[in-house]
């Protein structure tokens, strides 16, 4: 009796065994894989920056469109008269 006792104890503490080795196993290597090092996020700038760099599209922008606007029509001298657009609907 006390041999097979014996036996069921030592059969529970292989499985007991195998287990923690298992769960050691299984929490070490998803602790490495948490610890690997992520790349570090690239500084956000500053509120002035932004503003700085918007302010300089939008002169960008707005001094390429007074280029627009005052370049002459093709065929017509800076101070000739042109004839008015007419519209039809």
């Amino acid at each position: 009796m006390k041999l097979i006792n014996f036996k069921i104890i030592q059969k529970k503490v292989n499985v007991m065994k195998k287990l923690l080795i298992s769960t050691i196993l299984l929490v070490g290597l998803s602790t490495g894989v948490v610890a690997q090092k992520h790349p570090t996020p690239p500084p956000h700038p500053s509120k002035a920056q932004l503003v700085n760099s918007k302010a300089n599209e939008l002169d960008i922008t707005v001094q390429s469109r007074k280029e627009i606007n005052s370049e002459p029509s093709v065929g017509y001298k800076k101070n000739e008269a042109r004839p008015a657009k007419s519209f039809e609907y």
